[in-house]
């Protein structure tokens, strides 16, 4: 029943096997674009150490950033962890006074979605034949060649009388209907991908920050996680240690966060599966 709960608390985006990441630098100017480019080193190195596929998409020099396809299983259930903004404080290489700077880079993760099929068969439609009009001659106006068809499920209707086959204009008619839903599902895909977007958005403003990594001071704090230690800030961005501890913990805690609201979606569940057969009469039910 735990492992039950427990899958029920999470994200469904975890069955998509394939993302685009794209980390970029935001407030700092060079350095934090420098840095941008630092972490994802960093989460390719851990990558490998995952065995997921790795695939960068844009060249270091891209102002936009830098983008990756991460494929492999429980790639969403680690790096949604990822997602945010990420804090640097250090001298950069370009400051001749030695000043630290605080700067940010920020992660952003989109699933990749194949793109829909749509298959309709005569069997998921009423279909009327009718006589045809308009140019065509008495052969086309005279003969029930003409079809009007009906989708069931979405209420699509489409005519069609394109040809003198009354059979040729049934196939006509179904990849009409076909067309149009596959339409109406990029359309679901481009939302799904823009609502995914915008619950990630951020300004990337310093005090958004989900980590901070100090370099004076060695250290990388995670203000999520308050049980891990970072072993070595240098090992962690050049290799990516820790980061499997680090993201067991924000796993746990993203359960126990999530559990409660699955034990009562459960509850739930079971009360609407029940109540008809409690209710039903001439039944007893004894414990």
């Amino acid at each position: 029943a735990t492992r039950v709960l427990i899958a029920a608390s999470q994200d469904p985006l975890a069955a998509c096997t394939a993302w685009t990441m794209e980390v970029s630098g935001r407030a700092g100017g060079t350095e934090a674009a420098l840095f941008a480019n630092e972490l994802f080193i960093t989460y390719q190195r851990y990558a490998e150490v995952r065995g997921w596929g790795f695939d960068p998409l844009k060249d270091e020099g891209d102002a936009g950033g830098r983008c990756a396809r991460i494929v492999g299983d429980g790639v969403f259930n680690s790096m949604m962890h990822e997602i945010g903004v990420h804090r640097v404080q250090r001298v950069p290489v370009t400051e001749a006074a030695g000043r630290m700077q605080t700067s940010t880079a920020v992660v952003t993760m989109l699933p990749e979605s194949a793109k829909p099929s749509v298959s309709v068969s005569e069997a998921d439609c009423d279909i009327v034949m009718a006589r045809g009009s308009g140019p065509g001659g008495q052969g086309v106006n005279s003969s029930s060649n003409a079809v009007h068809l009906k989708h069931r499920e979405s209420g699509i209707i489409v005519h069609c009388h394109e040809s003198r086959s009354g059979q040729e204009n049934r196939v006509i008619a179904l990849r009409k209907v076909e067309h149009m839903l596959w339409k109406e599902e990029m359309k679901k895909l481009a939302a799904t991908k823009a609502s995914i977007l915008a619950s990630q958005w951020v300004s990337g403003e310093r005090s958004e920050r989900i980590r901070t990594y100090n370099f004076p001071q060695g250290r990388i704090t995670d203000h999520r996680a308050k049980n891990w230690t970072c072993p070595s800030i240098t090992a962690f961005m050049e290799s990516a240690a820790g980061m499997p501890e680090l993201h067991d913990e924000l796993c746990s805690l993203h359960v126990q966060r999530e559990l409660p609201k699955a034990v009562m979606d459960a509850v739930v569940r079971m009360t609407e599966l029940c109540t008809p057969l409690l209710s039903t009469p001439g039944e007893s039910w004894t414990a």
